[in-house]
């Protein structure tokens, strides 16, 4: 409502058309953030992704696949 009030008969009511339009870093982060929403959200095509990500976010974050493997490695060398 406030869009109509300050921009009148300029705004579509597509917003990423108007996000689209407009110039700028907000825009492109608002896009970029509309689209990974779509990607971690649509089901069946993007499992595979959500899980990937997750995990790699996991190891960056925790190292907890990295330990357990090395565990696992000195355990069967022994």
């Amino acid at each position: 409502m406030c869009a109509v009030l300050l921009f009148g008969s300029e705004v579509n009511p597509d917003l990423l058309v108007n996000f689209g339009t407009t110039p700028g870093g907000v825009s492109l982060f608002i896009r970029i953030s509309y689209c990974a929403v779509l990607l971690f959200h649509i089901p069946y095509f993007t499992f595979a992704v959500k899980e990937y990500v997750l995990v790699m976010f996991d190891e960056i974050a925790n190292k907890s696949l990295s330990t357990h493997l090395e565990a696992k490695l000195a355990d069967f060398y022994k």
